[in-house]
């Protein structure tokens, strides 16, 4: 199991600071209200870290990191949610790239080699004996 860098998100919303703890897989349960059909409906989704000190409520609610070293930190200095630190940032992004199941791609291709029929290899062109610098004395 993961370690998470940041326990728990806190904001003060409508007279009391509310704390969202991190689940197992880095993310925070947030409600989040939408419409659907003239409807308001409101559901709790997992948002990553990011997604959530940036949530249209959140991020004018001085939210508030609570980092595994025991630490607090608050995301918008001043209360200005249009400015965010570089250390708060980077904490941020730190938290969500230990939970990414993004794979790094390989840029480099190998290509195929085209066998004839009874399996040995066939031979397109010249260009596998360049470089080969000296090859049978020639």
């Amino acid at each position: 199991m993961k370690k998470p860098l940041i326990n728990a998100i806190s904001f003060f919303y409508r007279g009391e600071r509310v704390k969202i703890f991190v689940n197992r897989v880095g993310k925070f349960k947030v409600p989040v209200s939408e419409s659907v059909e003239g409807k308001l409906i409101t559901r709790n989704k997992s948002l990553n870290a990011r997604q959530t000190v940036e949530h249209h409520i959140i991020k004018d609610c001085d939210p508030t990191l609570y980092t595994a070293d025991g630490h607090r930190v608050r995301v918008y200095q001043g209360g200005r949610s249009g400015y965010l630190p570089a250390a708060v940032d980077g904490i941020i992004s730190k938290h969500d790239n230990i939970y990414s199941n993004k794979e790094p791609t390989s840029k480099v291709t190998k290509k195929k080699l085209s066998t004839s029929d009874d399996g040995t290899p066939r031979w397109n062109s010249w260009d596998v004996f360049d470089g080969l610098g000296g090859y049978g004395g020639y």
